[in-house]
């Protein structure tokens, strides 16, 4: 696994960003978590080289970059990863697709979907109820950057 804070990590290939944003009672929403991941050949933030992002919702797995809310979150993270770890992470959302379980609120969430991502290419979280907690919690971790999918 590929450690953030290793300069050589800054050679891999694709950055997975981890996005998180609060729960907004006027909007009805009790927060979203979700995973992107980019070209790391990119510079600056380019709407091009945000090459995939996967979201779990009650209906299903959604194309976050179809979603077009990206610029809604707030917290975000960034892991350089092989592409090795891309590979696993695009296996555990097809996975997932075809045998994963049913979206159950606090049960098998969003939250609970990114971690699941994370645990594919070796990374083991806390599990949290709430998704801007998760996120501050890889913030914390991790350190707070937006990498190239950030509108």
């Amino acid at each position: 696994m590929n450690n953030p804070s290793n300069p050589s990590s800054a050679n891999a290939p694709y950055q997975l960003m981890v996005m998180t944003r609060p729960a907004n009672i006027g909007n009805r929403t009790l927060g979203h978590a979700m995973i992107a991941i980019g070209n790391n050949r990119c510079t600056g933030i380019q709407k091009s080289c945000c090459l995939e992002a996967w979201g779990l919702y009650p209906d299903g797995i959604r194309n976050e970059l179809l979603q077009n809310n990206l610029h809604l979150y707030t917290r975000s993270i960034v892991i350089p990863i092989s592409g090795l770890e891309y590979r696993k992470i695009r296996k555990a959302v097809e996975d997932w697709r075809l045998n994963g379980p049913d979206w159950t609120i606090a049960y098998m969430d969003c939250t609970d979907f990114v971690q699941k991502l994370l645990a594919s290419i070796g990374i083991k979280v806390k599990d949290y109820l709430w998704p801007d907690n998760f996120g501050k919690s890889l913030e914390s971790h991790f350190g707070s950057q937006w990498g190239h999918c950030r509108p």
